[in-house]
């Protein structure tokens, strides 16, 4: 039966390249995994979605960095009328379904999107590309972690710039999910970061360090560093060390929140 189900859901999605969620219109590519994931999850990594939703203050800004589909921006849109986005994403198998997805929901004119890749300088880089269906794996580096297809050039610009463009709002949130590049992403966001202290949701895994010379210590360096305290997401449990660390990526915790000293949870 739930293989009819999923049947009968893909043919939909290519008959009208959209599917229903929090209720917008998510335009996608018929066999895009985050497509797959919805239909097995319900709601797409429902932690991090209800976090990011908590954490999203009224009359302020979140910047969604590597949005792909837009899937953790909606949620946040559709439950917080107050709230404004900007979301970023620079691969061509992703941005095309991100922008119809923005144009079609009922929240526009509060949505943002960009068409660049976020990184600590501002030219041009290599950017590998997957099948559309996997574009979630893509980005500055070749991981591994799914078959690549071509290299394209794509622009990067330092999230400081992007912010400055749109006038230094007050931003709550910063949600990062860059395939690795994160510490590029949070060296590129030092002004913003120290006017505004916002809560940060990224993704750090293993997986994705190794092609970028990174350690797993090195985010709790960063956050150390910056006056942030490093959290596990899903049990907004305080990781005092780099072994902690080490001990949850291991255990394929690849989700945590950057909280500023100053201010509580």
């Amino acid at each position: 039966m739930q293989r009819i189900k999923d049947h009968i859901a893909h043919l939909r999605l290519r008959a009208k390249g959209y599917f229903p969620y929090f209720g917008a219109k998510i335009f996608s590519p018929p066999n895009s995994i985050l497509f797959q994931r919805v239909r097995r999850e319900g709601v797409f990594e429902r932690v991090v979605s209800q976090r990011m939703q908590h954490l999203a203050r009224p009359d302020t800004w979140f910047f969604d960095v590597g949005a792909n589909l837009g899937l953790m921006s909606v949620p946040v849109l559709a439950n917080n009328p107050r709230v404004k986005a900007v979301s970023i994403e620079p691969s061509p198998n992703s941005f095309p379904y991100l922008s119809k997805t923005r144009e079609a929901s009922a929240f526009r004119d509060r949505w943002n999107v960009v068409s660049k890749a976020v990184s600590n300088t501002k030219g041009v880089v290599d950017f590998v590309l997957a099948d559309s269906g996997n574009s979630a794996f893509e980005g500055m580096k070749n991981t591994g972690r799914v078959d690549m297809t071509r290299t394209i050039s794509v622009e990067t610009i330092p999230l400081d710039d992007i912010w400055v463009e749109f006038g230094r709002p007050e931003v709550s949130l910063i949600k990062i999910d860059v395939e690795g590049a994160e510490c590029l992403v949070l060296q590129g966001a030092e002004a913003l970061l120290k006017q505004c202290r916002p809560m940060i949701i990224l993704e750090w895994t293993p997986a994705n360090l190794g092609a970028y010379g990174l350690a797993v210590e090195d985010l709790l360096t960063f956050a150390t560093e910056r006056g942030y305290r490093l959290f596990d997401l899903e049990n907004i449990l305080p990781i005092p060390d780099a072994a902690h660390l080490r001990l949850l990526c291991q255990v394929r915790q690849e989700n945590f929140l950057l909280v500023p000293l100053d201010r509580a949870l």
